[in-house]
């Protein structure tokens, strides 16, 4: 098995990286994409490669829309027939290991739906704390980057 990650910011190219995740999301999300999160361009990309195929990424989103203020939103997608695998996991490692040098980023936050509990076990695992109830629906949790 040979894994790669490939690794995109605001200087390089986010057209492959935007591409896989809308392809990702909007193949095999039953949720619908809200204009305002679909419009928020992704900050930072990684995406994961094995064997030479994307099978997954996850983008940091600007957490309002055209202004960065530090705080960014996570949007991770793996395909069906690599999760539960570890791929997530692995993602959202290499994803904190490379955001370590943007000291521009303060907070990372993860919101899922509270029925999704395979998102909610690996924000949790990964090291997002600080639960806000968002409504009866949603939750999210917070990463501070104090590197």
């Amino acid at each position: 098995m040979y894994i790669e990650y490939r690794i995109y910011d605001t200087t390089s190219n986010l057209k492959e990286a935007k591409e896989l995740s809308d392809s990702i999301f909007n193949k095999y999300s039953a949720t619908k994409v809200t204009p305002e999160f679909d419009s928020a361009k992704p900050v930072f990309s990684v995406i994961i490669i094995k064997n030479k195929e994307s099978i997954g990424y996850i983008d940091l989103r600007n957490k309002i829309e055209d202004k960065f203020n530090g705080n960014v939103e996570v949007d991770v997608g793996i395909l069906p027939e690599y999760r539960n695998k570890g791929y997530g996991k692995m993602l959202v490692a290499k994803l904190l290991e490379e955001v370590k040098v943007f000291q521009e980023i303060k907070k990372i936050y993860w919101t899922y739906k509270n029925t999704n509990l395979a998102s909610k076990t690996l924000a949790e695992i990964s090291g997002f704390k600080n639960k806000i109830d968002l409504d009866e629906n949603q939750t999210q949790l917070i990463f501070k980057n104090n590197y």
